[in-house]
């Protein structure tokens, strides 16, 4: 049991250090999207939420999960697109019910805290999940 907890701690903590990254990325372009072009923060959110999908995949299968499979890459992409959508859905409605209580990007830090959660028991449960 002590080892389990040991394992996920290490790949919490990798996945935590790519989900910077991403973050970074995501909150880049939102605020490109949304406060230079003037874009509605949902599609500013959705926009962002794919800009960092790609980036958040490779990391995560290289070097958190270290579970990239050649013969299985498809499979992969896909059920962490899957996954992703899911995480997706659950942010944009946490970011439209906290962005009544909260200035905008307080809002994105809670969706994203969210997301975050359900795409790491997704990955490990789904993607990258050892046999």
């Amino acid at each position: 049991m002590l080892e389990i907890i040991r394992n996920h701690y290490k790949q919490f903590r990798k996945f935590s250090t790519v989900g910077l990254v991403n973050t970074v990325i995501d909150f880049g372009v939102f605020f490109v999207f949304n406060d230079v072009f003037g874009v509605g923060f949902i599609i500013a959110h959705i926009l962002a939420f794919f800009a960092a999908l790609g980036n958040s995949f490779f990391l995560n299968a290289i070097w958190t999960f270290q579970s990239l499979k050649r013969d299985q890459l498809r499979r992969q992409m896909t059920v962490f697109a899957l996954v992703g959508f899911v995480g997706l859905v659950l942010s944009t409605i946490t970011i439209y019910a906290v962005q009544f209580y909260a200035h905008l990007y307080i809002a994105k830090l809670c969706a994203m805290f969210v997301s975050m959660l359900w795409n790491y028991i997704g990955s490990y449960l789904f993607v990258f999940k050892k046999k």
